[in-house]
């Protein structure tokens, strides 16, 4: 089981030389259910195939390239794109496509401000 913590991230950029990049690595590893559908977070309702049926590294090759743009910082919005953190945590893109409709939208259940203290939160 796998359970998400956005504020792990200040704590995994302390560790980033042991080959930790992200906190939320959606679609670099998989799920598969008891049914055998393939899915690149135990939370997304994303399907890609079903392991019953196709040879798995077909799966996961066509998972990890249709999600890449999901782990792109670039693609950020909001206070996740001028967040300091946002390299290596990204936050949770299933969170914010499940609660505002946008893959790309600000974490919805992170509780850091970049922007406290008139900080822009870069850097």
């Amino acid at each position: 089981m796998f359970i998400y913590d956005s504020l792990f991230a200040r704590f995994a950029s302390s560790i980033s030389h042991y080959g930790y990049t992200r906190i939320c690595n959606i679609g670099h590893y998989l799920n598969i259910d008891s049914a055998g559908n393939v899915m690149p977070c135990l939370f997304a309702s994303l399907r890609f195939g079903n392991a019953l049926n196709k040879p798995l590294e077909e799966i996961y090759m066509k998972m990890v390239e249709e999600t890449s743009k999901l782990r792109d910082s670039e693609n950020l919005k909001g206070r996740c794109k001028v967040c300091k953190y946002r390299y290596i945590c990204g936050g949770c893109r299933v969170g914010a496509f499940e609660l505002a409709g946008d893959w790309f939208a600000p974490d919805p259940l992170c509780n850091y401000n970049p922007c406290e203290n008139g900080n822009n939160g870069i850097g």
